[in-house]
């Protein structure tokens, strides 16, 4: 919700902030927990869900092509994700 909302405000800054943040909290995990199955398990599936939305949402018409209505209404307008996908 935070990527569409930084989206409808085209704030640029916000998304690239957040993304990376998201992405060395992911590497700072698997670091730390490298022998915990439970955890990095978590983390595993909560990182498909966000790859998963991000192409939901990406406005791509490769991966919206399935979509309903209401995803579609609420694709990114202003900003490309693919380089993180």
């Amino acid at each position: 919700m935070l990527l569409r909302y930084a989206d409808h405000r085209n704030y640029d800054y916000m998304i690239k902030n957040l993304l990376a943040n998201i992405i060395n909290s992911i590497k700072k995990v698997e670091k730390e927990h490298k022998g915990d199955f439970e955890s990095i398990s978590f983390w595993l599936a909560n990182t498909c869900r966000l790859h998963n939305n991000m192409k939901w949402y990406s406005g791509d018409e490769h991966f919206i092509q399935d979509n309903t209505g209401t995803h579609k209404e609420h694709c990114l307008r202003n900003f490309d994700l693919a380089e993180y996908r």
